[in-house]
């Protein structure tokens, strides 16, 4: 009895879980995205892709479509004033894919590891390092992947303009990473 009792207790959190988890939006083209309250962050066209990165209900996101000839054609005559979402050629195109890129966000957890280990180490493991910045140079910017983050360090350093940021950023200690936002990297689909 105790186990149909556990089950039905487990279905029973798992529908509930599944009712309040976010409904992200069922997008079905780029204009359906601009349209929707969203926050996009980016938008990127080549022959072949239309791709945007949105921040929707606290998570990010890119979505892609097909480039087709009007797409194409409307790109090419694009004055950088009309709204994307107003050039019917763009907003009509269907999505072929739609990712959400918090999934691969590293939790904090994970990112604290780095609090007390140098500048070179965390280069090491792949992140760029992309300039300093903060009126008292205590916080450089970095990527990795698809991600921008802030590092902050132990204590500031005296710029030199012989020196590049690499060389600046790796003996710092570091005392602090967060999530700044989207990379260019989001816009690559075939980065994994």
């Amino acid at each position: 009895m105790k186990k149909i009792v556990l089950m039905l207790a487990s279905a029973m959190m798992a529908l509930g879980l599944i009712a309040c988890a976010p409904n992200y939006g069922d997008y079905k083209t780029v204009g359906e995205i601009y349209n929707d309250s969203v926050q996009i962050l980016g938008w990127q066209a080549d022959d072949e892709y239309f791709i945007i990165a949105y921040e929707e209900s606290g998570a990010f996101f890119r979505a892609a479509a097909a480039m087709d000839d009007a797409a194409n054609e409307a790109m090419e005559a694009y004055d950088f004033i009309t709204e994307i979402s107003e050039i019917e050629a763009i907003a009509s195109l269907p999505l072929i894919l739609k990712e959400n890129l918090s999934e691969f966000l590293p939790p904090q957890s994970e990112l604290n590891k780095w609090i007390g280990k140098t500048g070179a180490e965390m280069m090491a493991d792949g992140y760029s390092v992309s300039g300093y910045f903060s009126f008292f140079d205590t916080e450089f910017g970095c990527s990795k992947g698809m991600f921008n983050y802030t590092v902050g360090i132990s204590s500031g350093f005296e710029e030199d303009d012989e020196k590049t940021n690499e060389e600046l950023f790796a003996p710092c200690v570091i005392k602090s990473v967060s999530v700044e936002g989207l990379s260019g990297e989001v816009f690559n689909l075939d980065f994994e």
